[in-house]
């Protein structure tokens, strides 16, 4: 018999807690380990790392916000699956053995409940980790009663696991549960609390409400720079946050600020080893330059965020993926577009890897290698992969999807380019309409259907049709 604090535990009981810490491991703990959710309508995705052996969920630009949602554990597509494989055995095993051992309703059994939900959360499996969550919470309100703090962690991770999901309003449900149970509890000071701050405030701009974000982050940030070191990966976290949510807001001076400050202190964190977090600094403040239309300088801090990318994660990951879409769209932008072609080609390969064949990523990736080949005047191969894309699309979300109706837009661009106006104007507005009529006016891609659509009737000298699209743009985005 050993024992662990106060309490006697046989050598099996450690054996399975050992379990446990493995199937922590093998989900991902660590720096290399991100949850990369998809972005928002305003372009914004979340992503969710660790640091110091602490999850924390921040705010990224994501010039192309992929469909999909994926774990990354900076190893190839086959490695991860291993890795989940692993700790769904060890979690699996380790259930049955505390619910033999103690019951199907002692508290270990519900942690074990909650980090087996966790590890199907980081697999994209929402459904089943919200049933693993729900068996974790029952559990302890059985145990604990409604107000304990274990009751609260699992909320949290419910409205996590709601979040990626998409599903918003479940998300600040369970949140500010979560939340009413730790000031019931008195722990308003406290870190756990600071983090369920943190989550509302992403929750909030991904609703796009950045102005009631603004004062969950400033609250968390109040909250970590009183409980933690002067320098640390949470102070940084929120100060990023703060600086995505003035963006949104067009506050972009105050947002550099908050950017900047964060960057510097995460150069100070992670100079020798390097962190997800770091290249979402990097990036965070590239996109922002680059809104300022300052592209000589957004290049290299792009740059240096997509080698952290790699470093960190592989060259095989979805935020890798994600940096070498934004890495193009600057390039493409500074007037580089056999670069930007180069990076979107590396693009393709790695979401097919990761994807293995065919799948929505993979097809929106070639989509927009398209628009950088008509750019080129290369219209043929344009119209070859606008094409490709197309009828991916149309196997794997189906005819009607949106995706599929921007894909239209960017093959109407090609056949434009080729003089085929009569053809191409159908695919163009068509794009435009179904886009704003699925993600509504203030979406990026009904933005970019827009300005197509504008640019159409410039190239074909329609000028009636021309004006009334360009008021109707300046009419929906006042700011550049």
């Amino acid at each position: 018999m050993a024992t662990i604090g106060l309490v006697n535990v046989t050598p099996l009981e450690i054996q399975h807690r050992k379990r446990r810490r493995t199937a922590k491991q093998a989900r991902g703990i660590g720096s290399d380990a991100i949850f990369a959710g998809a972005a928002g309508h305003n372009g914004i995705g979340a992503c969710e790392y660790r640091a110091n052996d602490v999850a924390r969920i921040e705010l990224e630009w994501q010039d192309e916000p992929l469909p999909g949602a994926a774990n990354v554990y900076g190893v190839d597509a086959a490695a991860m699956k291993l890795r989940f494989r692993d700790a769904e055995h060890e979690l699996r095993g380790t259930i049955k053995y505390f619910s033999d051992s103690f019951g199907p309703a002692h508290p270990s059994v519900g942690e074990a409940w909650s980090e087996y939900g966790s590890v199907l959360r980081s697999a994209g499996l929402f459904e089943q980790a919200r049933a693993a969550y729900e068996q974790a919470l029952a559990i302890f309100v059985h145990e604990h009663g409604e107000v304990h703090r274990a009751n609260a962690l699992v909320k949290s991770y419910l409205g996590l696991t709601f979040l990626y999901a998409g599903d918003h309003d479940s998300a600040l449900e369970l949140l500010l549960a979560s939340q009413d149970i730790q000031t019931t509890l008195k722990a308003q000071s406290s870190n756990d609390y600071a983090e369920n701050l943190n989550t509302l405030g992403v929750i909030r701009v991904r609703q796009g409400e950045p102005q009631l974000a603004v004062a969950d982050f400033r609250r968390a940030l109040e909250l970590w720079q009183k409980n933690q070191a002067p320098v640390h990966p949470d102070i940084a976290l929120a100060m990023s946050n703060l600086g995505t949510s003035y963006a949104l807001m067009g506050a972009l001076d105050m947002a550099e600020s908050y950017y900047r400050a964060a960057l510097d202190m995460r150069r100070i964190l992670f100079c020798n080893t390097g962190h997800v977090a770091l290249a979402i600094g990097l990036n965070n403040l590239a996109m922002l330059l680059r809104r300022r239309g300052e592209l000589v300088k957004a290049e290299p801090l792009m740059r240096e965020s997509l080698a952290v990318r790699c470093d960190v994660c592989g060259s095989v990951s979805p935020t890798t993926i994600t940096g070498l879409h934004n890495m193009a769209t600057i390039l493409r932008d500074n007037g580089n577009l056999l670069g930007a072609e180069a990076v979107q080609r590396d693009a393709i390969v790695a979401c097919s890897v990761l994807r293995e064949g065919e799948h929505p990523d993979v097809a929106l990736t070639r989509a927009n290698l398209a628009e950088t080949l008509v750019a080129q005047g290369r219209h043929d191969e344009a119209l070859r992969e606008a094409s490709a894309a197309l009828m991916m699309l149309k196997r794997t979300v189906g005819a009607n999807h949106w995706r599929v109706m921007a894909a239209n837009g960017i093959k109407g661009v090609a056949l434009a380019r080729q003089g085929e106006f009569a053809t191409a104007e159908p695919l163009i507005l068509g794009a435009y309409e179904g886009i704003r009529a699925a993600r509504g006016d203030q979406d990026v891609f009904t933005r970019r259907a827009l300005d197509r659509v504008v640019q159409f009737y410039a190239d074909c000298g329609q000028s009636g049709r021309l004006r009334e699209y360009q008021e109707r743009r300046q009419q929906l985005y006042p700011n550049p």
